[in-house]
Protein backbone atom coordinates (compact mmCIF):
# COMPACT_ATOMS: atom_id res chain seq x y z
CA UNK A 1 0.00 0.00 0.00
CA UNK A 2 2.78 2.61 0.75
CA UNK A 3 4.17 1.94 -3.00
CA UNK A 4 0.92 3.32 -3.95
CA UNK A 5 0.86 5.96 -1.81
CA UNK A 6 4.29 7.36 -2.94
CA UNK A 7 3.00 7.64 -6.73
CA UNK A 8 0.18 9.60 -5.67
CA UNK A 9 1.33 13.20 -6.37
CA UNK A 10 0.01 15.98 -3.47
CA UNK A 11 -2.45 18.60 -4.43
CA UNK A 12 -0.17 21.20 -4.71
CA UNK A 13 2.08 18.80 -6.47
CA UNK A 14 -0.60 18.34 -9.10
CA UNK A 15 -1.31 21.80 -9.35
CA UNK A 16 1.65 23.21 -9.65
CA UNK A 17 2.58 20.38 -12.86
CA UNK A 18 -0.73 21.36 -14.33
CA UNK A 19 0.00 25.67 -13.97
CA UNK A 20 3.51 24.44 -15.36
CA UNK A 21 1.80 22.84 -18.07
CA UNK A 22 -0.09 25.69 -19.51
CA UNK A 23 2.73 27.55 -18.92
CA UNK A 24 4.75 25.77 -21.33
CA UNK A 25 1.73 25.07 -23.80
CA UNK A 26 -0.35 28.24 -24.16
CA UNK A 27 -0.18 28.49 -27.32
CA UNK A 28 -2.30 24.91 -28.27
CA UNK A 29 -4.22 25.36 -25.25
CA UNK A 30 -5.83 29.17 -26.83
CA UNK A 31 -6.09 26.99 -30.19
CA UNK A 32 -7.84 24.31 -28.68
CA UNK A 33 -10.09 26.26 -26.90
CA UNK A 34 -10.42 28.41 -30.25
CA UNK A 35 -11.65 25.19 -32.03
CA UNK A 36 -13.90 24.09 -29.43
CA UNK A 37 -15.72 27.43 -29.41
CA UNK A 38 -15.96 27.45 -32.92
CA UNK A 39 -17.54 23.87 -32.93
CA UNK A 40 -19.97 24.80 -31.07
CA UNK A 41 -21.07 27.65 -32.84
CA UNK A 42 -21.36 25.75 -36.12
CA UNK A 43 -22.88 22.94 -34.17
CA UNK A 44 -26.15 25.71 -32.71
CA UNK A 45 -26.01 27.22 -36.58
CA UNK A 46 -26.46 23.64 -37.94
CA UNK A 47 -29.00 22.51 -35.09
CA UNK A 48 -30.87 25.94 -35.71
CA UNK A 49 -31.69 25.63 -39.30
CA UNK A 50 -32.39 21.81 -38.75
CA UNK A 51 -34.73 22.58 -36.41
CA UNK A 52 -37.17 24.54 -37.76
CA UNK A 53 -40.71 24.62 -35.87
CA UNK A 54 -43.01 22.77 -37.85
CA UNK A 55 -46.75 24.07 -37.20
CA UNK A 56 -48.93 22.47 -39.38
CA UNK A 57 -51.54 25.41 -40.92
CA UNK A 58 -54.74 25.36 -39.38
CA UNK A 59 -58.01 26.17 -41.14
CA UNK A 60 -59.92 26.38 -38.36
CA UNK A 61 -57.72 29.08 -36.75
CA UNK A 62 -59.82 32.29 -35.58
CA UNK A 63 -63.09 30.60 -37.37
CA UNK A 64 -64.44 30.33 -33.70
CA UNK A 65 -64.92 26.55 -33.91
CA UNK A 66 -63.52 26.38 -30.24
CA UNK A 67 -66.15 28.22 -29.11
CA UNK A 68 -63.69 30.96 -27.31
CA UNK A 69 -64.27 34.74 -27.65
CA UNK A 70 -61.00 35.41 -27.77
CA UNK A 71 -59.51 38.57 -29.19
CA UNK A 72 -56.98 36.28 -30.73
CA UNK A 73 -59.81 35.21 -33.07
CA UNK A 74 -61.06 38.37 -34.11
CA UNK A 75 -59.76 40.13 -37.34
CA UNK A 76 -58.67 43.62 -36.68
CA UNK A 77 -60.28 46.74 -38.57
CA UNK A 78 -58.37 47.25 -41.47
CA UNK A 79 -56.91 43.37 -41.64
CA UNK A 80 -58.28 39.62 -43.09
CA UNK A 81 -57.03 37.80 -40.20
CA UNK A 82 -56.64 36.93 -36.73
CA UNK A 83 -53.88 37.04 -34.34
CA UNK A 84 -53.94 33.32 -34.63
CA UNK A 85 -53.74 33.45 -38.18
CA UNK A 86 -51.18 35.50 -38.13
CA UNK A 87 -48.83 33.47 -35.86
CA UNK A 88 -49.33 30.95 -38.24
CA UNK A 89 -48.10 32.94 -41.22
CA UNK A 90 -44.92 33.68 -38.88
CA UNK A 91 -44.46 30.32 -38.26
CA UNK A 92 -44.37 29.21 -42.10
CA UNK A 93 -42.52 32.35 -43.14
CA UNK A 94 -40.09 31.52 -40.63
CA UNK A 95 -40.16 27.59 -41.94
CA UNK A 96 -39.63 28.77 -45.46
CA UNK A 97 -37.16 31.01 -44.85
CA UNK A 98 -34.91 28.89 -42.03
CA UNK A 99 -34.03 26.65 -44.35
CA UNK A 100 -30.79 26.50 -47.29
CA UNK A 101 -32.21 27.77 -49.96
CA UNK A 102 -35.61 29.52 -49.44
CA UNK A 103 -39.16 28.71 -50.32
CA UNK A 104 -39.88 31.40 -52.42
CA UNK A 105 -43.44 30.18 -53.16
CA UNK A 106 -44.70 29.31 -49.98
CA UNK A 107 -43.50 33.01 -48.68
CA UNK A 108 -45.74 34.16 -51.74
CA UNK A 109 -48.47 32.06 -50.51
CA UNK A 110 -48.46 33.68 -46.97
CA UNK A 111 -48.08 37.07 -48.18
CA UNK A 112 -50.11 37.31 -51.28
CA UNK A 113 -53.46 39.97 -51.15
CA UNK A 114 -52.59 41.34 -47.19
CA UNK A 115 -53.04 44.39 -46.10
CA UNK A 116 -51.12 46.08 -44.04
CA UNK A 117 -52.97 45.73 -41.25
CA UNK A 118 -52.50 41.79 -41.74
CA UNK A 119 -48.46 42.47 -42.71
CA UNK A 120 -47.96 44.49 -39.21
CA UNK A 121 -49.35 41.21 -37.62
CA UNK A 122 -47.85 38.94 -38.86
CA UNK A 123 -44.49 41.03 -38.60
CA UNK A 124 -45.45 41.21 -35.00
CA UNK A 125 -45.89 37.99 -34.36
CA UNK A 126 -42.73 37.21 -36.47
CA UNK A 127 -40.75 39.27 -33.89
CA UNK A 128 -37.18 39.18 -33.72
CA UNK A 129 -34.75 35.85 -34.95
CA UNK A 130 -31.37 35.90 -34.37
CA UNK A 131 -29.78 35.90 -38.23
CA UNK A 132 -27.00 34.46 -39.65
CA UNK A 133 -27.06 35.03 -43.35
CA UNK A 134 -28.76 31.80 -43.91
CA UNK A 135 -31.11 30.78 -41.40
CA UNK A 136 -31.93 31.49 -38.42
CA UNK A 137 -28.76 31.18 -35.55
CA UNK A 138 -27.04 31.23 -32.40
CA UNK A 139 -25.51 34.34 -30.38
CA UNK A 140 -23.70 36.37 -31.94
CA UNK A 141 -25.76 37.04 -34.60
CA UNK A 142 -28.05 40.46 -34.28
CA UNK A 143 -31.92 39.91 -33.61
CA UNK A 144 -33.36 40.75 -37.28
CA UNK A 145 -37.23 41.47 -38.05
CA UNK A 146 -39.33 39.36 -40.74
CA UNK A 147 -38.91 42.90 -42.84
CA UNK A 148 -35.12 42.05 -43.04
CA UNK A 149 -35.76 38.79 -43.16
CA UNK A 150 -37.73 38.93 -46.66
CA UNK A 151 -35.03 41.41 -48.16
CA UNK A 152 -32.25 39.59 -47.20
CA UNK A 153 -33.77 35.66 -48.37
CA UNK A 154 -35.20 36.83 -51.46
CA UNK A 155 -33.86 38.24 -54.20
CA UNK A 156 -34.78 41.93 -56.07
CA UNK A 157 -36.79 40.53 -58.71
CA UNK A 158 -38.51 38.44 -55.79
CA UNK A 159 -39.04 40.81 -54.06
CA UNK A 160 -40.26 43.16 -56.58
CA UNK A 161 -42.94 40.32 -56.86
CA UNK A 162 -43.70 40.01 -53.30
CA UNK A 163 -44.53 43.76 -53.22
CA UNK A 164 -46.80 43.47 -56.55
CA UNK A 165 -48.85 40.30 -54.72
CA UNK A 166 -49.38 43.00 -51.73
CA UNK A 167 -50.06 46.22 -53.00
CA UNK A 168 -49.79 49.44 -50.69
CA UNK A 169 -47.59 47.32 -48.38
CA UNK A 170 -44.08 47.01 -48.61
CA UNK A 171 -42.18 50.09 -49.98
Amino acid sequence: MKSIANKIPSKNQAVKKTAEFASNNSKELLILLGIAVGGYMLYKTVKGISNAVQVENDPDAGSGNMGTTNADNTVQIGGTITKNQAKIAASRLLNAMNIVGTDVSTIYAVLEDKTAKDYALISNEFGEERYTGIAKGPWPNKFRNLAYWLQSELSNNQYETLKQKMPNVLV
